[in-house]
């Protein structure tokens, strides 16, 4: 009898001490990951800050419009899932209506596809404001 405790205590000492553990080394790994992205966020500021002061703002677009095709690419085959559809959707809205509105060279045929798979977009407040009220058969212009 006494052998079983001792075997049950074990096991749940076991289990503790590996819970714990992954616990510790899961949570570091997340911080390490945030922090290289923290890390990329910071480094492209200061880029884009010092191209932006030396009046080189269409490097910043340039090299902006040359990166949006794979960030596309990389947000719908890897980051996509992990957020609600309407987050996604509106994310790649702004991509979209960037290409429509910015002459550029355009997205590349696999990210044009992941743009045209969306469904439409609804008009911006902009958009909205501007629209003319429609008429009513009560009111008399």
């Amino acid at each position: 009898m006494f052998r079983r405790g001792k075997t049950a205590a074990i096991l749940v000492l076991g289990v503790l001490i590996g819970g714990v553990a992954t616990f510790v080394f899961m949570g570091y790994q997340t911080r390490r990951v945030m922090a290289i992205y923290a890390e990329a966020a910071l480094l492209e500021a200061a880029t884009d800050a010092r191209l932006l002061a030396g009046g080189k703002s269409q490097a910043v677009l340039d090299r902006k419009d040359a990166a949006m095709g794979n960030m596309v690419l990389g947000f719908a085959a890897q980051h996509a899932r992990y957020l609600r559809q309407d987050r996604k959707v509106a994310a790649l809205w702004v991509v979209q209506r960037y290409y429509d509105e910015c002459p550029s060279s355009g997205p590349s045929p696999e990210a044009k596809a992941i743009l045209d798979a969306l469904p439409p977009r609804p008009p911006t407040s902009c958009q909205f404001k501007s629209r003319k009220p429609e008429q009513t058969p009560t009111s008399q212009p």
